[in-house]
């Protein structure tokens, strides 16, 4: 169910946006748990810096005409493990997925998370599920969806690899085919630099829900 939000919704998602940015200057330093990485985006002081991080670079995916057209949808990264299916994003690590937006799907679209060459998914269920359900840290104001578009600010650390799947594009029943658009950004890091806990939503502890609300609370 697509919600109606205030001003306040567009201001956190313009603040977290600044972090894809980058800004020079000092940072407090490289976050070592993954509730430390979630707390950061609620630090109106930290979240736009890049230095003392542990990033090295940036990356970005995106499902973008690569002839320089405008047909910028159903392009996809590979032929999925899941038979029938297409990858959505593939990217080689150490890195944090920062920032992840699709559109051209309704709810009960499926989707798998991959990390570091797993055979099972470290995340999957419905893109409602995923990206907005309220599943640890994934919910208001972190994850979610809004004018047909679901997005995620939620951090996915990934020492060797990381490989989103999902099915292919889906017929509307009054649409018909529909237009798959996916982007998503975020930085290179030493493997050294990244959290060393385990991550998601059945990470142990309320670590990273705590750390989601705190940061909700700051924006």
């Amino acid at each position: 169910m697509i919600k109606k939000r205030n001003i306040w919704m567009w201001a956190a998602v313009a603040a977290v946006a600044v972090a894809m940015g980058g800004a020079a200057g000092c940072g407090r330093g490289a976050e070592s748990t993954w509730g430390e990485m979630l707390d950061a985006l609620g630090d109106a002081g930290e979240f736009a810096r890049l230095e003392g991080k542990g990033a090295e670079a940036t990356f970005y995916f995106s499902s973008s005409d690569p002839t320089g057209g405008n047909d910028d949808y159903n392009r996809f990264a590979g032929t999925a493990t899941t038979p029938g299916w297409v990858v959505l994003a593939d990217v080689e690590g150490p890195g944090v997925l920062d920032r992840f937006w699709m559109t051209g799907v309704d709810e009960g679209y499926r989707m798998k998370v991959f990390v570091d060459g797993g055979k099972e998914p470290r995340l999957s269920g419905a893109v409602e599920e995923l990206w907005g359900g309220g599943r640890g840290p994934w919910g208001w104001p972190m994850s979610e969806c809004l004018n047909l578009c679901w997005w995620s600010y939620v951090p996915i650390p990934f020492a060797k690899r990381l490989r989103i799947e999902g099915e292919p594009p889906p017929v509307h029943r009054f649409w018909g085919p529909r237009r798959l658009y996916v982007q998503g950004g975020g930085r290179r890091m030493a493997a050294e630099a990244l959290p060393k806990d385990a991550w998601g939503a059945d990470a142990e502890g309320t670590a990273g829900k705590t750390s989601a609300e705190r940061a909700s609370a700051r924006l």
